[in-house]
């Protein structure tokens, strides 16, 4: 299953894309030409395994964590292996993280007295041979509306190689809420395992092997209208090739994803995709890029408890720019994605594609993300063939010192049936600071408020407001 909505990125930083917060003094560029970092860049500088853009990546998950909207693998994300899985609107995206849209390039790493006061909290993780191990524990007290209070518990270990040639990484992540009147509510859960083989300078081969875990949501749209919930386990793996010579840069990728639904048979089913992407690489700041993607849905059950005949063949074609800047950094890309079922009976579902992410930052201290991304769902429900949602997230991070970080965010998600008659509109909101006690030891609170607003028969509108604090813990 797929799921759209991406948040602002919250304090257990659970992602490494983001700007460095500091003063423009001395610049280090610690990508090559063919995006590999040289092997003196260690010396020149300390990387931030924790960047300030992405201090406050758990704590809005955990405000409003959508078990069923998962981000990673996500649309033209970045990850630590160059080639990075395809990921078709119409492939099911892990629910692991949220905010992990594209950033094509390495924003630059600077250096300067800013970033000598921030190294004074920067977790220095362990070293276990050629390898780096950073892990966070993150627990919380939080307080929902809808929900009452829950003790909130979050968890990240990440494996990465120091080599100078190739790379490989393993994470594990998972986060859960335990409310006080007993049981477990929305448990995630993810395992990756990646790696890169530097063929020659210009060729790459990436590779992935994944495993994430979720429990839909009550609240979802599928589970009104079957009545049964769902445990959902996803196994993927992918593979891609990269050659990146000349003005033409190529990209092709394939995945196959298995997706099981414990408490209905009926939606399991194995997923193939591919794409290719052509760029153009002229050296400017602005690089322009093509890319087209097919996919095949292979339900277990020819047909289903209803009749229908799910398995289907789709594609989509999409354009779009990438930039990168002292300021400005990421790529955004609109399209057109269309999938056919053999049911003649169930419509075919189509829509214009848009996604991206970009980071804007004006000041050493300051950034604002915008994030979008469109994606396509199939359905079990009777006479539907699936659902299209385009979400758009706004964020905003500011450093007030170099231990504190004040964030805010806006979104917006809107999701439409094809075949049934329901559409679903959710927008919310969210404000929260951390503050860094030292190497180890990070407070925040934060805050939210979300509404949904559904359309059709059954429909029910929800309104929730959430407040968390919360202590991570870092080695």
């Amino acid at each position: 299953m797929l799921s759209a909505g991406i948040l602002f990125p919250p304090a257990a930083a659970m992602a490494q894309d983001g700007p460095a917060f500091e003063e423009f003094e001395e610049f280090v560029d610690p990508v090559d030409e063919v995006g590999a970092p040289p092997a003196s860049t260690a010396a020149d500088f300390e990387a931030d395994p924790y960047p300030v853009s992405d201090a406050v990546a758990a704590r809005d998950e955990a405000l409003f964590a959508d078990p069923a909207a998962p981000g990673a693998p996500p649309e033209l994300r970045p990850t630590s292996v160059v080639v990075a899985p395809i990921r078709s609107v119409s492939r099911p995206v892990p629910p692991s993280s949220s905010a992990a849209l594209p950033v094509t390039g390495t924003i630059p790493l600077l250096v300067d007295r800013e970033a000598d006061d921030r190294a004074a909290y920067e977790p220095a993780g362990l070293r276990l041979g050629s390898f780096q191990i950073d892990a966070s524990l993150t627990s919380g007290l939080g307080v929902s509306s809808e929900d009452g209070a829950h003790l909130y518990t979050a968890g990240e270990l990440r494996l990465t190689s120091d080599w100078d040639r190739h790379a490989l990484g393993l994470t594990l992540q998972g986060s859960t809420e335990r409310p006080f009147d007993g049981g477990l509510k929305d448990p995630v859960g993810s395992a990756l395992l990646d790696g890169r083989l530097d063929i020659t300078d210009v060729d790459r081969l990436g590779g992935t092997i994944g495993y994430t875990f979720y429990r839909e949501d009550d609240d979802s749209v599928e589970v009104e209208a079957s009545g049964r919930r769902s445990d959902v386990h996803t196994l993927s793996t992918s593979l891609g090739y990269e050659r990146k010579a000349g003005l033409v840069g190529l990209d092709l990728k394939g995945a196959l994803d298995r997706t099981i639904f414990t408490a209905d048979s009926d939606r399991d089913e194995f997923l193939l995709s591919g794409s290719m992407r052509l760029t153009l690489d002229s050296g400017a700041t602005l690089r322009p890029f093509v890319e087209a993607g097919v996919v095949a849905r292979l339900p277990d059950a020819e047909r289903d408890e209803d009749g229908y005949a799910r398995r289907g063949l789709g594609g989509e074609l999409k354009g779009g720019l990438a930039v990168d800047t002292d300021f400005v950094s990421g790529e955004v890309a609109v399209g057109y994605a269309r999938e056919r079922l053999d049911d003649d009976r169930l419509e075919d579902i189509h829509a214009v594609i848009g996604e991206g992410e970009l980071i804007y930052s004006p000041t050493p201290l300051a950034a604002f993300s915008l994030r979008g991304s469109t994606t396509i769902e199939p359905s079990a429900i009777a006479g539907a063939t699936g659902s299209v949602t385009h979400a758009v997230d706004l964020g905003f991070s500011y450093a007030i010192r170099p231990n504190i970080v004040f964030d805010a965010g806006a979104g917006l998600s809107y999701e439409d049936y094809t075949g049934f008659d329901r559409s679903v509109l959710t927008t919310r909101v969210t404000a929260g600071v951390s503050w860094r006690l030292n190497r180890t030891v990070e407070l925040s609170l934060s805050a939210g408020h979300e509404v949904t607003d559904e359309r059709g028969p059954g429909a029910v509108d929800n309104r929730d407001t959430r407040v968390l604090a919360a202590v991570t813990l870092r080695r």
